[in-house]
């Protein structure tokens, strides 16, 4: 799909990089810092987030302030500010230098230079001084460089908010890949049509010029399972990178090196004789606690009533101190519905983080999870 959208976009938009005969000196070794940045940008404190993209993209010659001791972080780009940056990106990784001047209008010189290079069309803009939405910027620095410096070290499979299907998808689906897009949160939304600030840019224009400051990230996704009439009965995330078994129940993780592990399993088991009951009725917390221990090698564990709105559960969590075979920490809830015993089982070796996002975005009948009154 992705390798399809290329060539539409090479047909439709020339978007696709038109690389000219590259000199020998051309490549990812070019982006070398120039400048040392010591805080000569008095609008960005330490602690916010864009300082230290803006300070990677001045000490490499990538950006600069906006006068003599400002950076402007909020501010949005223009289209012609973006084909600017990415012209400066190309003719770094070619030639070893950025020689593009201004003209009249200032940013002519770089249009003309994007449209020799294949950047764009001559027609593509009817203003370059509108706003630069964060799609485009993408495009234009997907373009910069070769598609083979931008390898992938994460695995995405969709995004909340950018079709598999649109028109510049393989652009921003590759720098996710390639960790220079990371989105906004841990769906990796992207909000595409949002005007692009200075920021933003920023750290997008840092992590494409230096591949030591990509970011490896971990995105998830949501998983719906359905009742056999249709309806949503249990909702949760998983990460992205998961294994999936065929019959779409269990979602298995390893994190990098084998260093972490998470696992997800859902289990049916019919109940006869029980349809309409709420699971206090049926079975005690402490009934619950002993069947688990028994099936998890005499582990100590205790069960606390939790609701999904009307759905009564429990939830049994491992004891602190103690340890299953293969986990260092799960949580298991149990409910009634439908005549059936569900289980969601979360367990998970250092990865404490990925196992509370997902534990806490389980939902049943669409309702969260609260301590029962």
């Amino acid at each position: 799909m992705k390798k399809v959208m290329s060539l539409i976009l090479t047909v439709i938009l020339c978007v696709s990089l038109a690389t000219p005969s590259m000199a020998a000196s051309s490549g990812m070794s070019n982006f070398q810092k120039s400048n040392t940045y010591a805080g000569q940008f008095a609008d960005m404190s330490d602690s916010y987030w864009g300082t230290q993209w803006a300070a990677a993209c001045y000490e490499y010659g990538l950006m600069n302030g906006t006068g003599s001791n400002t950076f402007t972080p909020l501010g949005v780009l223009s289209i012609a500010e973006a084909i600017a940056m990415a012209d400066r990106v190309h003719e770094i990784y070619t030639t070893g230098q950025s020689t593009i001047t201004n003209g009249n209008p200032w940013y002519q010189p770089y249009v003309d230079y994007a449209i020799a290079n294949g950047f764009i069309y001559a027609d593509s803009f009817t203003d370059y001084t509108a706003p630069a939405p964060r799609y485009l910027m993408a495009q234009l620095l997907y373009n910069a460089i070769p598609t083979e410096e931008l390898t992938a070290i994460n695995t995405i499979t969709s995004l909340p908010d950018v079709p598999e299907d649109w028109l510049y998808a393989p652009a921003i689906y590759t720098l996710y890949e390639a960790g220079v897009l990371t989105g906004g949160d841990r769906y990796g939304t992207f909000s595409p049509a949002n005007n692009i600030t200075r920021a933003e840019a920023a750290a997008i224009l840092a992590r494409l010029a230096v591949p030591a400051l990509r970011q490896e990230i971990l995105l998830l996704r949501r998983a719906v399972i359905l009742t056999a009439g249709g309806s949503e009965l249990l909702s949760l995330n998983f990460p992205q990178a998961s294994q999936i078994t065929a019959d779409g129940m269990c979602y298995q993780y390893v994190g990098k090196d084998n260093a972490s592990s998470l696992e997800v399993f859902v289990n049916y088991e019919e109940i006869p004789g029980v349809y309409n009951a709420s699971i206090a009725d049926f079975i005690s917390s402490e009934e619950i606690s002993n069947i688990l221990s028994e099936n998890f090698q005499g582990a100590q564990l205790s069960s606390t009533l939790v609701r999904f709105g009307d759905v009564e559960a429990y939830l049994t969590e491992l004891v602190s101190g103690t340890q299953f075979e293969f986990f260092d920490r799960m949580s298991i809830l149990s409910f009634l519905w439908g005549g059936n015993l569900i289980m969601v089982a979360v367990g998970g070796v250092n990865c404490d983080t990925l196992f509370q996002d997902v534990f806490d975005s389980l939902a049943v009948r669409g309702q969260p999870l609260r301590m029962a009154d």
